[in-house]
């Protein structure tokens, strides 16, 4: 994470949502930015990597986190995520070129729309892609 608000959120507020993650010892939260962290030495893999960064793969408030959505660090994460890991991304829209992309690497990929009330109480469609390394 990032940001060291969303940080202090999840394990102050949050804690009792999320079932006191942030101090469960195999949990390890890393202040950084992901990309940096992806092509660090020595990498550490994964289990599950989720991303919820802007508004999707093509919806971006900062165009600079274009670079996680590229062919290069989809690969990247496919490396270092360990057999049957899962690559998750949240999307506020739907995303067919980002899906056909990951389907060139992950060898089960899923679009999941999910369903969730915005502030004034209307229904919102949002999307969870996921992708499996099977290897």
């Amino acid at each position: 994470e990032i940001n060291p608000h969303i940080i202090n959120w999840n394990s102050t507020y949050f804690a009792s949502l999320n079932g006191q993650a942030l101090s469960d010892s195999r949990v390890k939260v890393i202040k950084d930015d992901l990309y940096t962290v992806l092509y660090a030495a020595p990498i550490m893999q994964y289990h599950a990597i989720l991303l919820d960064v802007d508004n999707g793969p093509s919806w971006l408030a900062h165009k600079d986190n274009t670079k996680l959505y590229t062919l290069k660090t989809l690969e990247r994460i496919s490396q270092i995520l360990l057999p049957g890991g899962t690559l998750t991304v949240w999307s506020a829209q739907p995303e067919p070129e980002f899906l056909i992309k990951r389907q060139t690497i992950f060898e089960r990929t899923e679009e999941i729309p999910i369903f969730a009330l915005n502030d004034n109480g209307k229904r919102m469609e949002n999307f969870i892609y996921r992708g499996v390394i099977t290897r």
